[in-house]
């Protein structure tokens, strides 16, 4: 979206991810700014899971949702 000049929307403010302190820091800003746009909402529970292995499933739900509201016009 930066590289391409697209803004972002915001949702909502939403709470910190429980697991916050386990997210690195030079991807921290990304994560919360895809949260605000409702791109990304993590695994249940609060949780982001920064060290897990996302799906094939997940990263599609991000993409079908980054081109659905900002791509299609």
């Amino acid at each position: 979206a930066k590289f391409k000049g697209i803004a972002l929307k915001t949702v909502e403010n939403k709470e910190n991810f429980a697991d916050d302190t386990s997210i690195s820091k030079w991807a921290k800003n990304a994560v919360y700014i895809c949260q605000a746009a409702d791109i990304v909402n993590g695994k249940g529970a609060g949780k982001f899971d920064p060290k897990g292995t996302g799906t094939r499933a997940e990263a599609s739900v991000m993409f079908t949702k980054f081109h659905k509201d900002y791509m299609v016009k």
